[in-house]
């Protein structure tokens, strides 16, 4: 797994104590923003997540990029709100080279792992002949391109959790 921080806000525990403070102030703007620039924030970031007020986190900002990591690993993190992502398609990307992730309890056991690694050759080789059977057969009423687009939107189907992706 590879995992890369490409982007960050600058000062996140200002910008979150701005986001709070703006919330509870009155006055002007512009003096809430010399405030917040003359003084150490993070008691009151502190406070305000001891207080439950955690929406003011959602103004700051991590980018990464996830290499190597498991559909399940994918499908846990997109149930959390506070984020956005970007995934490889399997739909517009044929699995070429097809990487898997191995959970620790398989990988530490000989016979699960074997039996395991045959599965995933079994299912790449499913769906390398779905691909290719359906192409063959979509050709008959579009062109290559939009055929074979449409083989491995279907194919996909077969891949399973353990397929590895890249996210942002």
């Amino acid at each position: 797994q590879k995992v890369k921080l490409v982007r960050h806000t600058v000062e996140p525990e200002a910008l979150t104590a701005l986001g709070a403070r703006l919330c509870y102030a009155g006055g002007d703007v512009e003096k809430l923003l010399t405030a917040i620039e003359e003084k150490d924030q993070r008691a009151f970031v502190e406070k305000i997540m001891s207080m439950g007020h955690e929406s003011v986190l959602e103004h700051v900002s991590f980018t990464f990029l996830v290499e190597g990591v498991s559909r399940v690993l994918l499908a846990q993190l997109t149930r959390h709100r506070i984020a956005s992502f970007s995934v490889q398609s399997q739909r517009y990307v044929k699995e070429n080279i097809f990487t898997f992730v191995t959970p620790p309890a398989i990988q530490e056991d000989e016979k699960a792992l074997a039996l395991y690694e045959q599965t995933m050759q079994d299912i790449f080789a499913a769906y390398q002949n779905l691909a290719t059977t359906l192409e063959e057969k979509y050709l008959e009423t579009m062109d290559a391109k939009s055929a074979q687009k449409k083989a491995i939107e279907d194919a996909r189907f077969v891949l399973p959790n353990a397929c590895a992706t890249k996210m942002i």
